[in-house]
């Protein structure tokens, strides 16, 4: 229910219609991003809409764990030249629900997200599907984020409650606002319900 609610919250907003390519990050290691990302993704298909997930975690890739796909052929042999986009997308049991893959590991990460063969994929998988959702690393440990979001329609931030959440939450979000990111919302997770506030 928590994930149908961020689905509304994003999908029938004021920017929803125009953000459809989607990142997911977070400030630290942990907060639960590619979580919250898969959930998301399922929680859209479930809706009727055609829906990616797309790895861009290139360091320490989890879709294909966590989704069940092989990781053969991905994102980055793609970006290699080395496999067509459509070798790369893997279909699921759930119908509209879609997967891309890390698929090699590369050298360079950071680099192969600045290259326009990416902001090209991105725009190839804005036409095939209604919905991309796009996993990235945490946006204070490693730089990747940052080149990752001008390049999307809008940036999902996934917060774990913890007392360092205001001080890394704020911190995360001056570095996607100074590179252009435009802000779909935050999710705060690890809330319980039995909290007083």
């Amino acid at each position: 229910e928590a994930y149908r609610s961020v689905r509304t919250a994003v999908c029938f907003s004021a920017l929803g219609n125009a953000h459809r390519v989607i990142q997911v990050t977070s400030p630290a290691a942990g907060d639960g991003k590619s979580t919250l990302a898969m959930n998301f993704a399922v929680s859209l298909a479930q809706s009727g809409k055609k829906t990616l997930i797309m790895e861009s975690d290139f360091r320490r890739p989890k879709v294909h764990k966590l989704t069940g796909v092989e990781n053969k052929k991905g994102v980055v042999d793609v970006l290699r030249g080395r496999a067509e986009i459509s070798d790369a997308i893997k279909e699921t049991e759930l119908e509209g629900f879609y997967v891309m893959p890390c698929g090699s590991r590369p050298k360079n990460p950071s680099e192969l997200l600045t290259r326009p063969e990416y902001e090209h994929l991105l725009s190839v998988l804005r036409e095939k599907f209604d919905y991309v959702i796009v996993d990235t690393p945490p946006v204070l440990v490693v730089t990747d984020p940052c080149s990752v979001a001008p390049r999307v329609d809008g940036v999902v931030l996934c917060v774990r409650l913890s007392r360092h959440t205001r001080e890394f939450g704020r911190r995360a979000l001056e570095q996607l606002r100074d590179v252009g990111a435009s802000m779909s919302g935050i999710v705060i997770n690890g809330v319980e319900e039995t909290d007083a506030y």
